[in-house]
């Protein structure tokens, strides 16, 4: 059986061999690239988030989230005066 697979002839063209070469080449720029951006990204200063900072945006996103909610109230309240009015 090997000796089947070694007389077996194997042959890839120019085209193929070039898309190779060009795929290798592209994916070791993309590595070095990567390898750069995470060394920048090393070098910059850690952002620390203090508590206060946490705090207050969550109470931004709460009160976001009341004024979300009165809207649909006052939209559901439209809505309603709407369907009373249609069914007249």
């Amino acid at each position: 059986m090997s000796k089947e697979i070694q007389d077996t002839p194997f042959s890839i063209s120019l085209k193929t061999l070039f898309s190779i070469f060009a795929f290798l080449f592209l994916l070791i720029g993309e590595y070095i690239v990567l390898q750069n951006e995470i060394n920048e990204a090393k070098s910059l200063p850690k952002i620390e988030i203090t508590r206060l900072e946490v705090e207050l945006k969550n109470e931004l996103l709460l009160q976001k989230f009341k004024n979300i909610e009165k809207d649909i109230e006052r939209i559901n309240n439209d809505v309603t005066k709407i369907k009373t009015q249609i069914g007249r």
